[in-house]
């Protein structure tokens, strides 16, 4: 994982291949890595079942695609 602080002062994460959790204080939160050429989000912790799922992000459009979808 490589971490860089851009002009605006956010955190900047690259090759982020094993996830990165961010939690709430109820223990809700999201994990984020790469995976397949793509961004993968995942709800974690969430209360209900229907509250999980996962998404992508296509590397050069930045638009969804879902989890699982070929590349």
């Amino acid at each position: 994982m490589k971490i860089e602080i851009d002009e605006q002062y956010r955190v900047v994460l690259r090759e982020v291949y094993h996830p990165v959790v961010i939690r709430d204080e109820a223990g809700r939160g999201v994990a984020v890595c790469e995976r397949d050429g793509r961004i993968e989000v995942l709800c974690v912790g969430a209360a209900q079942p229907q509250d999980k799922g996962s998404a992508g992000l296509h590397p050069t459009t930045g638009q969804g695609m879902p989890a699982g979808e070929a590349k």
